[in-house]
C-alpha cells in the first residue's frame, strides 16, 4: 500500500502462486493521486520481490484500456499474448510480461557459490 499524510493513496496484488508466479493482479491509485508517480512505485516494489524469486513479472491489461497499456509499457513491459473476450465481450485481455530472461539463467545464478553472469 502507498500512503502519504493524507491516507491510503493506492496499493497493488500481487500473486507468488499459480501458473504465472509473479503475477500483478491489481494496481489501483486514487483518481486523485494518479500521474504522480505512485503507480509505477507500487509497481517497482512489486518487481523487486518477484525478481527474487522468478524472472518473470505478469500481468493483463483490458484491451480498452490504452493508457494502462502505455503506463506498462513504459515500465518495461511488452505483450506476449492476448485472451479474446475473457472479461468482457468484445474487448480482449492483452497479457504482458516483463523479464529478466529465461528461467534456465535465472535457476543457474540462484545456485549456491555461483555469481551469475
Amino acid at each position: 500500500m502507498a500512503e502519504d499524510e493524507h491516507g491510503p493513496q493506492g496499493f497493488i496484488v500481487l500473486d507468488m502462486s499459480g501458473p504465472l508466479p509473479g503475477y500483478i493482479q491489481t494496481v489501483c491509485v486514487r483518481p486523485e493521486s494518479r500521474s504522480r508517480g505512485i503507480g509505477a512505485e507500487l509497481v517497482r516494489f512489486a518487481e523487486q520481490r518477484v525478481f527474487h524469486h522468478s524472472p518473470n513479472m505478469f500481468l493483463c491489461v483490458s484491451s480498452f484500456n490504452t493508457s494502462a497499456q502505455r503506463f506498462y509499457a513504459r515500465l518495461g513491459y511488452d505483450v506476449v499474448g492476448t485472451l479474446k473476450d475473457f472479461l468482457v465481450a468484445g474487448h480482449d485481455e492483452i497479457l504482458m510480461r516483463k523479464t529478466l530472461g529465461p528461467w534456465t539463467d535465472f535457476r543457474k545464478a540462484q545456485q549456491p557459490g555461483r555469481t551469475g553472469s
